[in-house]
């Protein structure tokens, strides 16, 4: 099940998420899987483009925001005349493309913003032992 859709600060791509605790990033061009970012451990909730659209941040049930390449996800599928072209055989790990993770205490991530001036805010509710 699909929970959150995203698209790109471009209009270009398009990251989905859900229950399976995977992000997906689609070309909407040609309707090609770009990548699979699967290091969350729950369902992912939310998710936030920075505002030059360079980091993809994803948060969800393991109470844990991770922050992703974006600009790395997709600098191998821009052709030459701005088209998006399937990813050759060549796959990378997504650890490849996490910048960094940083769980919270005990805080599933319920909401992800960018702030104009690209602080990211989280928000959740805090779930004591």
């Amino acid at each position: 099940m699909v929970d959150t859709l995203l698209f790109s600060n471009d209009g270009r791509f398009l990251a989905t998420s859900g229950t399976d605790s995977k992000v997906l990033v689609w070309d909407i061009s040609n309707g090609g899987l770009l990548s699979a970012l699967t290091l969350h451990t729950g369902p992912v909730f939310t998710m936030a483009f920075s505002r030059e659209g360079s980091i993809l941040a994803t948060g969800g049930q393991d109470a844990c925001v991770r922050l992703w390449n974006f600009t790395r996800i997709t600098e191998d599928v821009i052709t030459e005349d701005g088209a998006a072209i399937a990813p050759e055989t060549k796959k990378l790990s997504c650890t490849h493309f996490l910048v960094g993770e940083y769980p919270t205490k005990n805080v599933p991530i319920y909401g992800l913003h960018f702030t104009r001036r690209n602080v990211l805010l989280t928000s959740g509710p805090f779930q004591a032992n």
